[in-house]
């Protein structure tokens, strides 16, 4: 189906950025993603397999409706039953209270789950979870249970389709499964999450022929998963048609501002994350909540100050980073133990999305071209922006996910596949580590290893890279001690997790002998 048919007019204007990437997708390309991207033979083929089994995958899984415990149908694709939503209030000039919280991470039969995405600050409240994607459930009902928990985190989502359709469970299911064939490694997509995204891809195409512009939200948000899915199994051009295609949808709906504050929230993050990762424009402003606490003028200073210490440590000419590189240093105070109790989360919320949206930002404009010096220290100072732009990134991710443990949650963690190839792209590049930044400006990309490091866990297959590429820093940059290394990464944005990780990095170089070999190119991760 083509959506320019039904909003001629009404096309989001295509920015410079978007027009100088080869990959981007076409605005006529919307017969929605089953093929989205260039079409081939090959792929004409496969799709035509995967239309054949989701018939029968399809009478398969009504069957199971009909005979199984329950027999309570998921409502039609198409059907207005996909309109409702969860009667969570919510309004973008205030944030709710603890009160209209969900106590035992349960309301309506569905559980809260987190599923450590990618992009870890995805929470949905979705019931239709197995039982091997349940993991953190028991967590967070009992971190409610006992009351450890004495405020709602700002990145809880709080919206779901009620009563919940097909269309939301195929992508959740889809996004779950994918999870799934990461954790466990799995080279190939499993058959499971080919079922369940070519599900999800059928029912939205089926709702928007059947509905035109009256788009119910659940598909929405399903579209936003079926990006977060995609970039999980690293289909790039499928994700720009994802991301495409939730524009044009957003479009006929009016303005962004007008869907239900807690849903606008969820797929614009979703989009954040996904073009974070994958170095694309964000397509959404950021939802603001309007009325919150400001935050304490003691903190504020704090991070004022810690901002133009790290702006210090960079090149000359860097304070277009200053905007950025602020709010990193008030995400840092705001989750750290010291300040988390006494912060509005609405402020933390806003804060959150405005340091995600400069971040998608800043890795398309590259504002440090026009002020690097020529020659090979115009490269170099290239690359450490580069390289800090989605350290930046990794920062802002992993605040959440220390957050979130600290709370009580079970975040699955896995690969940030997206954000680790580019990284390590740019580090294997021309010349290899003859081409790094020399000095203080090696400072940014070993902050930014320190960063990846804490997202990889002991059996990670990325962590043996990323230990080889600290250990090749820190001996460029001669640091001979657990605390010079603390020292220097304190200059930037951190975290009391950060810190612990700088620690377990020092004790792994100085005990477990990783050698820093002269070419880069440590371990295969792909």
């Amino acid at each position: 189906m083509d959506l320019s048919a039904s909003s001629r007019g009404k096309q989001r204007a295509v920015t410079p950025q978007e027009q100088s990437k080869s990959r981007s997708a076409s605005p006529t390309e919307y017969a929605f993603i089953t093929s989205t991207g260039k079409r081939t033979l090959a792929g004409d083929r496969q799709a035509l397999r995967e239309v054949r089994s989701h018939v029968m995958k399809r009478h398969l899984r009504r069957q199971q409706y009909k005979s199984g415990p329950s027999r309570e149908a998921l409502p039609l694709a198409g059907g207005h039953d996909c309109e409702g939503m969860m009667p969570v209030p919510s309004h973008p000039s205030s944030y709710r209270s603890t009160d209209s919280y969900p106590v035992g991470g349960t309301q309506r039969g569905g559980s809260r789950v987190k599923i450590g995405t990618l992009f870890p600050g995805f929470t949905t409240l979705n019931p239709y979870y197995d039982s091997q994607m349940s993991i953190g459930a028991h967590g967070v009902q009992e971190s409610f249970a006992t009351g450890s928990r004495s405020k709602r985190f700002g990145l809880d989502f709080g919206w779901s389709p009620w009563p919940p359709c097909e269309v939301s469970a195929s992508a959740h299911s889809y996004v779950a499964s994918a999870i799934r064939d990461k954790i466990t490694g799995a080279i190939e997509p499993s058959w499971e999450t080919l079922s369940s995204k070519g599900e999800a891809v059928r029912l939205v195409m089926d709702i928007l022929a059947t509905r035109g512009n009256d788009v119910p939200t659940s598909v929405v948000h399903a579209v936003s998963l079926l990006a977060v899915g995609c970039a999980l199994e690293n289909e790039t051009a499928e994700v720009q048609g994802h991301l495409h295609a939730l524009g044009q949808i957003v479009q006929t709906h009016g303005v962004v501002g007008s869907f239900d504050f807690d849903i606008q929230r969820a797929f614009t993050w979703n989009a954040y994350c996904v073009a974070a990762a994958l170095q694309l424009s964000p397509i959404f402003p950021p939802p603001i909540y309007g009325r919150v606490d400001p935050f304490p003028l003691a903190f504020l200073d704090d991070a004022r100050i810690r901002a133009w210490r790290t702006i210090k440590k960079l090149p000359k000419d860097s304070s277009f980073l200053f905007d950025s590189i602020i709010r990193l240093h008030q995400i840092g105070l705001a989750t750290s133990k010291d300040w988390y109790s006494d912060v509005d989360q609405g402020a933390l919320s806003n804060l959150y999305f405005e340091a995600l949206q400069n971040v998608c930002t800043i890795q398309i404009d590259e504002p440090w071209n026009s002020t690097a010096a020529g020659g090979s220290q115009g490269q170099e100072t290239a690359l450490m922006f580069k390289v800090f732009s989605i350290g930046m990134a990794m920062f802002i991710w992993g605040t959440i996910r220390h957050v979130m443990k600290r709370l009580g949650h079970t975040v699955i963690q896995y690969t940030y596949n997206n954000a680790f190839t580019r990284l390590k792209g740019l580090l294997e590049g021309p010349g290899g580590y003859h081409a790094w930044p020399r000095g203080k400006s090696l400072e940014p990309v070993l902050a930014t290893l320190v960063y990846c490091l804490d997202s990889c866990e002991h059996h990670h297959p990325w962590r043996v890279w990323f230990m080889n590429a600290s250990q090749k820093s820190v001996d460029m940059m001669n640091i001979k001690s657990a605390e010079k290394l603390r020292k220097i990464l304190r200059n930037y944005p951190s975290s009391d997790e950060y810190e612990v990780a700088a620690d377990r990095l020092w004790r792994e170089i100085s005990t477990s002998g990783f050698a820093a070999v002269p070419d880069i190119g440590f371990s295969g991760s792909q």
